[in-house]
């Protein structure tokens, strides 16, 4: 497998495929993780994957404790006075009924870090930054790759996670739907201790409305760190950056350590397809949002998560290679309402019964069993098969495989999940199946056979 790409998509496509033993190899151009925050929001969804990863806790280090709402105020020094608008993700309270984590306001290049260290440590996956892809033949078989490092590379699939000038979907010949809508503005990242001024008022973005100074405080980090936003030209100089800052937060003292100031250009744009023979296109080389909603990074993750599992299915054996029509299929769809809803200038104020839908992706409910754990932790690799546990009965016997398991849940948690008598069919994502055959899962010798 190539994967071109170490961004958020490239390396959760990485470390999904290493969980069905296939052989990955990751480049990336870029000789170092990005130092950049970026995206500043890791979903619900997002959160799940990562927590079945066994990176919650990591991720939570590098997180800001903060209420998953926008607050809305003249300037900081009068957030007092300010009050909650929904930004599409649940509170608090509602996430623990939904989910077992919650969603995070962690910036992008902390992921990256937590990440690039977890896939460096799998043995299926080399990873080779600094290396860019300069020669590229696909064809229903396969792909032969050049690399700048001079390797020649050949592999059953590539993966192209590559971003949203995307060399690989460039080289396919994949146009862009949807004429672009464009945002323009700016970006200035700081450390300034603005938590002192905010006090109990802890949310993830802060929209303030001083004239001349109209923008939004986003939390990038621990320390301090923030990240000051505007739809507008960007200013000439730190100085006047600075000052910019100061009328924002009402503070005509304010110091701080300004880090950079980035001119930004978003579009919200479709691929024409995310599929070209043995070739796909995850993430931002499959489709371009802006800021609004916080949804670009989250659907990059979910595309190299679904791609990764699909993939590792059609190489262990377990499902015919038409499983792979379902990745277009699935996540176009979901794609399309986050490319739509990003081109909308009021598209980062929606509720969170709105968007849920569009991040958790009908999956398995989550409930709480007798030991603590999830529902959603009774997932394997393969198909799941979730059976009630009826008291006085002992268990049906269904052999396990790697490419299907069984589980048994408890009253409490079979009631609060709908799950009957009859059991239900589940795959890696959470996702129904209604029947095994439905799934086409092949359960022969190559089931249990790490593909290389």
């Amino acid at each position: 497998m190539l994967v071109v790409g170490a961004g958020p998509a490239g390396l959760t496509a990485a470390a999904t495929l290493a969980r069905y033993g296939v052989s990955t190899l990751l480049v990336d151009r870029r000789a170092e993780v990005g130092a950049a925050p970026r995206a500043t929001v890791i979903s619900l969804r997002s959160m799940e994957i990562f927590r079945a990863m066994g990176l919650e806790a990591e991720l939570r280090g590098g997180s800001v404790d903060v209420e998953m709402l926008a607050w809305r105020c003249r300037t900081l020094a009068e957030v007092g006075n300010g009050e909650a608008s929904d930004v599409g993700f649940p509170s608090r309270g509602r996430a623990a009924r939904l989910s077992p984590t919650t969603p995070l306001c962690a910036p992008q290049d902390h992921l990256e870090r937590v990440l690039s260290r977890y896939v460096g440590a799998l043995a299926p996956v080399e990873v080779r930054r600094g290396v860019e892809l300069v020669d590229l033949e696909v064809g229903p078989d396969g792909v032969d790759a050049r690399l700048s490092d001079s390797t020649q590379v050949h592999a059953r699939y590539l993966i192209a996670a590559d971003g949203a000038h995307s060399t690989v979907r460039s080289m396919l010949d994949i146009g862009m739907t949807v004429p672009p809508t464009e945002l323009t503005g700016f970006t200035v990242v700081m450390r300034a201790p603005l938590w002192d001024r905010i006090g109990p008022h802890r949310y993830l973005i802060y929209s303030v409305g001083a004239p001349g100074a109209e923008g939004v405080f986003i939390p990038a980090g621990p320390d301090d760190r923030w990240v000051y936003a505007a739809e507008t030209t960007a200013p000439d100089s730190e100085a006047a950056a600075l000052e910019r800052i100061r009328v924002a937060a009402g503070d005509a003292s304010l110091s701080a350590e300004i880090h950079g100031i980035h001119r930004v250009t978003a579009v919200s744009q479709l691929a024409e397809r995310f599929r070209h023979d043995s070739a796909f296109l995850v993430g931002d080389a499959a489709h371009r949002v802006t800021p609004r909603g916080a949804t670009g990074m989250n659907t990059a993750v979910h595309d190299g998560f679904d791609l990764g599992w699909k993939l590792g299915w059609v190489l262990a054996g377990w499902a015919p290679p038409h499983l792979l029509d379902t990745y277009e299929a699935e996540r176009r769809p979901v794609a399309e309402h986050n490319v739509a809803r990003s081109a909308d200038p009021t598209g980062s104020w929606r509720s969170a019964e709105q968007e849920l839908r569009a991040d958790l992706g009908g999956r398995l409910p989550h409930a709480r069993l007798r030991d603590g754990r999830s529902t959603l932790d009774l997932l394997g690799p393969g198909l799941t098969i979730l059976r009630r546990r009826a008291p006085g009965r002992p268990p049906p016997r269904t052999p396990d495989s790697a490419a299907m398991i069984t589980r048994l849940v408890d009253e409490k948690a079979s009631r609060a999940i709908g799950l009957d008598e009859n059991g239900v069919i589940v795959r890696p994502d959470g996702k129904y199946v209604r029947t095994a055959r439905a799934a086409r899962i092949r359960h022969t010798a190559q089931s249990d056979a790490a593909v290389r």
